[in-house]
């Protein structure tokens, strides 16, 4: 999911709103665009992700939820029950993020 993350200046040129998975916040292009748009993002990374920053502080634009204890795919090393409840709140977080731009909840 990482590279898909380069078309964050395709989605800031079209005013697209996105759902990032694991971004490159690392990357300063990406870095000084996210922190010009003015649009909504919901950006998901790993606290233990060497990639994510944890999406600073001080943005101002988007959503950033961090993962505790994740790697870069999102999992919580030699935890199969922990990887699986942060992969439930990915989903609702996800979810959650559809629903306010406009979308349908699930049905189930």
């Amino acid at each position: 999911m990482s590279f898909s993350t380069l078309s964050i200046l395709w989605a800031e040129e079209t005013r697209t709103p996105g759902i990032w998975l694991t971004p490159l916040l690392t990357d300063e292009r990406l870095r000084s665009t996210i922190c010009a748009s003015s649009k909504d993002d919901l950006f998901i990374g790993g606290s233990l992700d060497k990639l994510w920053d944890g999406g600073r502080e001080s943005e101002s634009a988007g959503t950033f939820f961090e993962v505790p204890g994740a790697d870069h795919s999102l999992q919580i090393p030699d935890d199969w029950r922990a990887s699986q409840q942060a992969q439930a709140e990915v989903f609702a977080r996800v979810e959650e993020f559809v629903v306010r731009l406009g979308g349908t909840p699930s049905s189930a």
